[in-house]
Order: C-alpha cells, then structure tokens, then sequence
C-alpha cells in the first residue's frame, strides 16, 4: 500500500506515513480535518511516531544497545 501507518493529532489533523524504501527516513503526510494535504514530515532518521502533545510530537527511536529513547519535537 502507498501508507502504513495513520495517526490522528488531538487537532484533528492525520499524519499519514507514506511507504519509503528500507532504511530510508520515515516521510508523514499531514491533513488538515477537511482531508486537505498541509505538509509532508520527514521524520529524523531511525525514529518513529509515537504520540502527540500540546504543539509537540513524540518520537521515537532505539540506540545501539537497542535501548529506546523518547524525543519531543515542537511543531
């Protein structure tokens, strides 16, 4: 499929993941409520979409240890 993952912000908004060939930075679509493309997200490399906050996303992504981080990014 063109997307594997959706996510809907507390906005409203959906953060559609597009499919991205292995290894590359995972890239969102983003959509306003009415279904009207805002943005596209590349997401730092080797990390993932976790969660959503007030004006903040949460991602996140596992060191070599495989120990896994939580990050905060303002949007």
């Amino acid at each position: 499929p063109p997307f594997s993952a959706v996510f809907v912000s507390p906005t409203g908004e959906a953060w559609v993941e597009r499919s991205v060939p292995a290894g590359a930075p995972r890239v969102m679509d983003v959509f306003d409520p009415a279904g009207v493309l805002k943005a596209r997200v590349t997401l730092p490399a080797g990390r993932r979409l976790v969660g959503f906050g007030n004006g903040v996303i949460y991602l996140r992504h596992s060191d070599a240890s495989d120990l896994q981080h939580l990050e905060r990014y303002r949007i």
